[in-house]
């Protein structure tokens, strides 16, 4: 009976620990970030369009952060943000306004994350829908190119240097073990696919103990 027990305990730590693999909580990660904000690339006035382009790293890519400047006043000027796939579709847009905004800080945007981002071109648009001379703001960018993987573009004419930006991707723990397994071997593949079948034999065979156990009492 002993021994009943101890193979049911162990059974037990077993199953815990894969649906943990399940049911973990997703946490936020950061993945491309440009944060030199050398030089304010001027007052932005109503109809500008300001474009930055992006490379993400990771899956589930859910967050954009931009960095503004407000000229140390309370400006209030209408503002439209979009997010761009290589396509040219639109994952995410939101209009807001730039009294909510703080001088020299992120302000982030939030989306549904994107699964298959990893890998893949974004583009980050900022258009101004409205306002006056005098009540508009800017944003900093570098005064090179010190991000490579894209280009920045204000009214259609590209800029020198990036766009301050960063970008968030979120993962639980059974994301990083898949993300894991597309860059390993496959012979270690099928070994984490024997291991999948471990576990579930594992179970049949916790089933098949109580069973007995049950046998056992009542006779």
């Amino acid at each position: 009976m002993k021994k009943y027990i101890i193979f049911i305990g162990m059974l037990i730590l077993i199953i815990t620990f894969s649906l943990s693999l399940f049911y973990t909580e997703s946490k936020q990660y950061q993945d491309v970030s440009q944060t030199s904000s050398e030089v304010p690339i001027g007052e932005l006035v109503k109809s500008d369009i300001i474009r930055q382009s992006f490379i993400v790293q990771h899956n589930n890519f859910n967050e954009v952060q931009i960095y503004f400047g407000t000229y140390q006043r309370l400006n209030n000027s209408t503002l439209k943000l979009e997010l761009f796939d290589e396509e040219k579709n639109v994952i995410y847009e939101e209009l807001f306004n730039s009294i909510e905004l703080e001088d020299n800080k992120f302000r982030d945007f939030v989306f549904d994350p994107v699964k298959n981002s990893a890998g893949k071109k974004f583009i980050v648009s900022i258009t101004v829908e409205g306002g006056e001379i005098g009540n508009y703001i800017t944003l900093w960018k570098s005064s090179s190119d010190l991000y490579k993987d894209g280009e920045l573009y204000l009214n259609g004419n590209q800029l020198d240097g990036d766009m301050v930006f960063k970008t968030f991707y979120t993962s639980s723990m059974l994301d990083k073990l898949n993300d894991l397994l597309r860059q390993l071997p496959v012979s270690i593949v099928i070994s984490y696919i024997v291991l999948v079948g471990g576990i579930l034999s594992c179970i049949f065979y916790f089933i098949v103990v109580i069973y007995e156990v049950y046998k056992y009492r009542k006779n």
